[in-house]
């Protein structure tokens, strides 16, 4: 794949080798749109183009394009790359390079509107953005998964006859401004991973437990207010009864809550905690608390106290207590 002129793809978002996957549509904005996947592999890409002017003529199989000013191996040119001559419209691979030096493999491929296919000198010389040592693979309506298709790529990167004859699928465009080429493709998409366009194709399974402090039981006094609530609901399920009730005056706001009555010794306390397993109310509440003892923002502590009462209290201060009698 390389990038003759500028498009919507930036190859320097691709890894610097790996697989991807090619989606060709014939007819796209007809009333019969058809599809055809192909996968691909390659060993590595060039980010930014280089572009250079040829300080020497030179022309036949396999020239040696000379530019005195380039600085070929630093800007990250290699083998197996393609390079242009912007002047005289052709695109050649690159056989070998060193710093001021590109040696191509073979006569040149001529572009639309060629007139020559040498080197003049002060000709641009473009090597652009790129991936290379592709090997592309047809789906053939074999329909792989990412997972399948990754194995199949892997095994032709191991096998050097497959990847040195190279592959014999062929991706044609049709240019909006030129006619229609029978069998060539309307739009191509390529992506740089085998895997699927959108994360949301395949299912995530999380285990554990989620911290939601605004779910209406993550605080100590949320937990507090459900235990009591739930006592209090005439269901079948109902197990305790409470015989009291309780208000902001006894009931300390565990989030943002003050220490000592003032604005100076604060912190939120509140946690998860696994009620189930036919626990009573007190040790509910007794662990519930020991759970959140360490405030979220401050680090400070809330304690509980009393052998037979269940007692959430403010460490410096006993103005504001939570009591459960049980």
């Amino acid at each position: 794949m390389i990038e003759t002129k500028p498009s919507s793809s930036l190859v320097s978002d691709f890894p610097e080798f790996g697989y991807g996957k090619i989606k060709c549509t014939r007819d796209a904005s007809g009333q019969n749109p058809s599809t055809e996947i192909f996968w691909y592999t390659y060993d590595g890409k060039l980010s930014t183009g280089v572009v250079e002017a040829a300080t020497s003529a030179t022309s036949g199989s396999g020239m040696t394009i000379t530019c005195s000013g380039a600085d070929f191996v630093n800007d990250g040119v290699e083998a197996g790359m393609r390079v242009r001559n912007v002047t005289a419209k052709w695109v050649a691979q690159i056989a070998s390079v060193t710093a001021t030096t590109i040696v191509i493999s073979g006569l040149p491929s001529a572009e639309t509107g060629s007139t020559r296919t040498d080197v003049a000198i002060s000709d641009s010389i473009s090597v652009p953005q790129q991936l290379y040592g592709i090997y592309t693979q047809s789906d053939a309506a074999t329909n792989y998964t990412g997972d399948e298709a990754e194995a199949l790529l892997e095994g032709i990167q191991m096998d050097d006859v497959i990847k040195t004859n190279g592959s014999t699928a062929e991706i044609a465009v049709n240019l909006p401004s030129a006619g229609t080429t029978t069998g060539a493709y309307d739009e191509v998409i390529i992506s740089g991973s085998a895997a699927p366009r959108y994360a949301l194709r395949f299912l995530m399974k999380t285990e554990g437990y989620a911290t939601s402090p605004n779910l209406g039981t993550y605080w100590v006094h949320d937990k507090a207010r459900f235990l009591w609530a739930f006592t209090l609901s005439d269901t079948w399920l109902t197990q305790a009864a409470s015989p009291c009730w309780f208000d902001i005056s006894s009931i300390p706001q565990s989030n943002n809550m003050t220490r000592d009555g003032t604005d100076g010794d604060f912190d939120s306390f509140g946690g998860i905690y696994d009620g189930r397993g036919g626990k009573s109310l007190l040790s509910i509440l007794r662990e519930s608390t020991e759970s959140s003892g360490i405030g979220r923002d401050n680090n400070k502590r809330l304690g509980h106290d009393l052998p037979n009462r269940g007692e959430i209290t403010n460490w410096k201060s006993d103005r504001h207590t939570t009591a459960v009698r049980h």
